[in-house]
C-alpha cells in the first residue's frame, strides 16, 4: 500500500494515524517545496514515520526541485517497495 503524506497536513500525520503508516509499504511525502511556507518540520516527518513502522520506505518528492523524482519512477518502473501488496 502506498501512503501520500502531503507537507501541508503537518510532520506529525504519523503518530497521528498509525494504523495507515504501519499498514503502508511505502510513504512518500509530497509537496516538499511547500515544507518552509506551511511550517513543515522535514526533519521530523521521516522520523515520525520511522517510529510508526521502522521498516517502511519513504520518498521525499518535489516536483518543483526534482528531488526524489528519480526514485518514483523506479518505484512506479519496477514496483520497488510495494513487495508486501504483491
Amino acid at each position: 500500500m502506498l501512503r501520500l503524506y502531503i507537507c501541508s497536513g503537518g510532520d506529525d500525520k504519523p503518530l497521528k494515524y498509525l494504523p495507515i503508516f504501519h499498514a503502508a509499504d511505502l510513504a512518500v511525502i509530497t509537496k516538499q517545496d511547500l515544507a518552509r511556507a506551511v511550517g513543515f518540520d522535514s526533519a521530523s516527518a521521516p522520523r515520525n514515520i520511522q517510529a510508526v513502522s521502522p521498516d517502511l520506505h519513504i520518498i521525499t518528492f518535489s516536483v518543483k526541485s526534482g528531488q526524489g523524482i528519480k526514485e518514483w519512477l523506479q518505484v512506479l518502473v519496477h514496483n520497488d517497495g510495494l513487495s508486501r501488496s504483491q
